[in-house]
């Protein structure tokens, strides 16, 4: 019994031998994989406006900053996305081509290269660039501020929406 249990342990080491052979190269090499990621804050933004028939109570402007932090592949471009999902006011939806943002540098960053934040008008629910950089990697903050327009065509009350944020790396 003694013996098989020794020729168990034989042909244990025997297998291990064979089947994972030492290193003979003295070449030895290290591959680390750095895949390209971003963060976003916030991702999503609650807009509440008021446009009153006495215009010193209209709050017509909702001003957030968004920070994004990235590490793209080299020659990538990236982006910092805004889609509105909804407006609604006094008498239900309200077509979003009345928001326009404007947007402005909010310090300058940790990229190697300047960053714009862009300004513009939301047409429809389309995906529109709020920031966008040509660098592998950094952070970059925009003070981002909403604002209702076209005003005149609206009537007096409470409107609420939400625009989603997102980070592309191109």
């Amino acid at each position: 019994m003694e013996r098989l249990g020794i020729l168990a342990c034989a042909a244990c080491i025997l297998w291990l031998t064979l089947a994972f052979p030492a290193q003979r190269s003295a070449d030895t090499r290290l591959q680390v994989v750095i895949e390209p990621d971003a963060a976003l804050t916030p991702r999503q933004i609650a807009l509440h406006f008021r446009l009153d028939s006495e215009s010193t109570r209209n709050v017509l402007e909702h001003t957030e900053l968004v920070t994004a932090k990235f590490r793209a592949r080299p020659g990538a471009r990236v982006r910092v996305l805004a889609r509105p999902t909804s407006l609604t006011g006094p008498q239900g939806d309200v077509e979003t081509a009345v928001l326009s943002w404007e947007g402005s540098a909010a310090g300058t960053g940790s990229t190697a290269a300047p960053f714009s934040c862009n300004s513009g008008t939301f047409a429809g629910h389309a995906v529109v660039d709020l920031a966008e950089i040509q660098s592998v990697a950094g952070t970059m903050a925009c003070q981002v501020t909403f604002k209702l327009t076209n005003t005149e065509h609206l009537p007096s009350g409470v409107y609420t929406g939400s625009v989603e944020l997102s980070v592309r790396l191109d």
